[in-house]
């Protein structure tokens, strides 16, 4: 840098405005100042040498002339040298400043192209899909994608819509008869299968939600479809048109697009083929190189031994390293000759058993903690019943005057499980311990080990709670009494027809919902915040509770009335979704098998071997007690359903006037006569209740290796007949 340059940058530094024309005219002076200084100081050095006449004169000339050169280009190369380290430095930010956004622009190029490419594959997929879909239902790809739209609007999934579109025509694929009940509804035929969906549903809920989910069920509709249809059929008509709109304005064909979609889903996957067959290609032809270096490395080690022995020296000195410290290890554990350890091993046994001991202590005293309680409840206070009820009125757990035995026709120990239920939080848990501690508890499925022999005085111990099984007040007993007739009762008298043992199976599984003495009042499940969720002498849960107030209220009483959960419970297994389940429990060996079958498949606990071995005692204590009725006895039984006085009637399931309860079975299921073939419906007015039906089957059976074999496969071939019997005898006539 110049002088004038210093200067100038000095006086900005200071504050000064140097302006242009002052700053050269400054500059001037400067430079001329410069040269001066450098033309006198020449004439110096001319002078001095023109002066020096020795020798040493000359020769200090000359080391001060070269010492001021040497000085200059030493301050020449300095000011090159930070001149290009600065321009180096600018080149190297300026290369990574690019490096820096290439890379960021390749990042953000890829991220797209996944983007892009997943975004791209996806829909394809979708459409490649719903292709297939309109191809096997006949309903159109743009219909499919409005209603798939209206489903996620009102809080469903496509997916589900596209399933009930499925289900539908696969029903009528299947079935006929399901097709000719949807055409008997009204519905037009020649819409789109999405439109015939929603046209049979709005037909439908004309008929009430209960009998209107069953006619859904038998068209393919589950009772989750079918609510949501119920709930938004508005708001899915205006939804779809909605779509039908967009897809307009913006261009879209569904039909082009989905033809689209599945090319190029068969582009890709040839490409994949393709892919996968180069991957072979390539293996095939890098195995000989992959052998030759395999090949190359054994003759490696055949050619140096010396070497290998080397290697593995010192792997097996590594390995005798480690073995000492361990050994090492050991010794400062054990001490010597094993002593040390010996010595804490026994410290550690004594240990344990005190512990032992102080467990089998405290286990004695809890047995004689129990037998103390069994007595204290066989203590009798005059007027006020057994000595645990009135302690249980002085403590606030139960209401005063519960106490004396019966009260407004409920025993003392019914008034105690009620009251139990009422009281909140801790005082509800103290009930439950004192109920369990004096009366043995419920069978409800704690959990546990097996049902194990009963004791003397029958008291059980299962999954580590002593109970004593059965009914244990008036009250109790009277309602299992009537279960059990109420089972054994005929089909046609309102009952179900089952055998002592059945009976005997069904009503140990529900005492282990609603305790031993069937309390129809009961609830349980809590949820997080305390609510019961299930209810009744069977528990039933959520939407079933729901169908059971329903149904009751149809019958002009409560849902805590026994007669009316009975017939709930009957239409569950004779009409409803429960109907396999009943002919798997009245088809199983034994009791034990029964009780199995009904908690596998009617009950569904989460752990179902700890309920089974908890309930699994009810029915010992039910056959040890004889409860039931004469086989005689049960075929002449008749159920009594609520008085006629409070009862509107049994609830007709369908509309139409036609009665699912009048239907004789032996009439429907006739055996097919010699000769005939398939099965087939007359036609019927909605008017009439007539169902009847021309069996026509003629049965073949060629090459059977035995009797029994062909008696086997005719049994399937006229079990499968008769249900399509059946099945079309419900839909016939609506």
């Amino acid at each position: 840098m110049s002088m004038g340059d210093t200067i100038k940058s000095f006086a900005i530094a200071l504050g000064f405005d140097i302006d242009k024309a002052s700053f050269n005219d400054g500059k001037k002076t400067l430079d001329d100042y410069e040269n001066a200084v450098k033309a006198a100081q020449k004439r110096i050095d001319d002078a001095l040498w023109e002066e020096a006449k020795t020798e040493e004169q000359i020769a200090k000339l000359s080391r001060e002339t070269a010492l001021k050169e040497a000085k200059q280009a030493l301050s020449d190369a300095q000011a090159r040298e930070k001149l290009e380290k600065e321009a180096a430095h600018k080149r190297d930010e300026r290369n990574k400043a690019f490096v820096a956004g290439v890379e960021k622009m390749a990042l953000a190029a890829t991220a797209a192209a996944t983007a892009i490419t997943y975004a791209v594959t996806r829909v394809a997929g979708a459409f490649d899909h719903l292709g297939f879909v309109s191809a096997r239902t006949g309903a159109s790809v743009q219909s499919l994608n409005s209603l798939g739209y209206a489903f996620k609007q009102t809080g469903g999934t496509a997916e589900q819509a596209v399933s009930a579109v499925e289900s539908f025509t696969k029903a009528m694929r299947e079935n006929s008869g399901v097709k000719g009940f949807v055409a008997g509804l009204g519905v037009d035929m020649d819409k789109d299968k999405v439109d015939q969906l929603l046209d049979t549903v709005r037909i439908l809920q004309t008929h009430g939600y209960d009998s209107g989910s069953r006619e859904a069920g038998l068209a393919g509709i589950s009772e989750e479809t079918y609510a949501l249809l119920v709930k938004y059929i508005d708001q899915i008509d205006r939804y779809r048109a909605e779509y039908d709109n967009l897809t307009k304005s913006l261009g879209v064909n569904s039909k082009e697009a989905t033809e689209a979609s599945m090319a190029f889903q068969r582009s890709l996957t040839r490409l994949q083929a393709t892919a996968s067959a180069l991957g072979d290609k390539l293996i095939v032809s890098l195995a000989p190189a992959i052998q030759r270096i395999v090949d190359r490395f054994q003759d490696w080690i055949r050619s140096n031994p010396q070497k290998v022995e080397h290697i593995m020296d010192g792997i097996s000195k590594a390995l005798v390293w480690v073995v000492d410290k361990i050994g090492a290890l050991i010794e400062s554990v054990t001490g010597s000759n094993g002593d040390e350890f010996i010595k804490k091993w026994d410290a550690f046994s004594e240990r344990a058993e005190r512990l032992a001991t102080a467990v089998e202590r405290i286990a004695k005293a809890s047995s004689q903690v129990s037998s103390l309680l069994d007595k204290f409840n066989s203590v009798e206070v005059s007027g006020a019943g057994s000595l645990s009820t009135w302690l249980l009125e002085k403590m606030g757990l139960m209401p005063a005057g519960s106490s004396g035995g019966v009260r407004n026709g409920v025993s003392f120990d019914e008034q105690r499980e009620r009251a139990a239920e009422d009281q909140p939080g801790m005082f509800r848990r103290a009930a439950r311990a004192v109920k369990r501690a004096f009366s043995g508890g419920s069978a409800d499925a704690h959990g546990g080990d097996g049902g194990l022999p009963a004791e003397d005085d029958g008291t059980i111990t299962t999954h580590g709670h002593r109970w004593k099984p059965g009914a244990n007040s008036a009250g109790g007993k009277e309602r299992v009494a009537s279960w059990l007739k109420f089972f054994q009762a005929p089909v046609s008298d309102g009952g179900m027809g089952a055998d002592l043992e059945t009976s005997r199976a069904m009503v140990a599984m529900m005492q282990g919902e609603s305790t031993a003495n069937l309390d129809p009042t009961i609830k349980g499940d809590l949820d997080p915040s305390g609510r019961p969720t299930s209810f009744g002498t069977a528990q039933w849960h959520a939407e079933r509770f729901t169908q059971l107030k329903a149904f009751a209220a149809r019958m002009g009483t409560d849902w805590t009335d026994v007669g009316a959960q009975q017939q709930f419970l009957r239409d569950e297994f004779l009409r409803g979704r429960y109907r396999g389940v009943w002919n798997q429990i009245k088809g199983a060996a034994t009791g034990e098998d029964k009780l199995r079958a009904g908690i596998d498949g009617y009950e569904n606990p989460k752990f179902k071997q700890k309920a089974y071995d908890f309930r699994l005692p009810n029915l010992h204590a039910l056959r040890r007690s004889g409860a039931g009725v004469a086989p005689a006895e049960a075929a002449s039984s008749s159920i009594t359903v609520p008085p006629s006085s409070t009862m509107r009637g049994l609830p007709n399931m369908t509309p139409g006037g036609f009665d699912p309860n009048r239907i004789d079975p032996s009439n429907v299921m006739q055996p097919a006569p010699v000769g005939a073939s398939p099965v087939t419906n007359n036609t019927t007015s909605s008017s009439n209740k007539a169902v009847h039906q021309t069996f026509n089957n003629n049965t073949t059976i060629h090459e059977a290796r035995n009797a029994k074999e062909a008696g086997r496969t005719m049994t399937d071939v006229f079990d499968r007949m008769h249900g399509l019997a059946l099945e079309n005898a419900q839909t016939a006539v609506i």
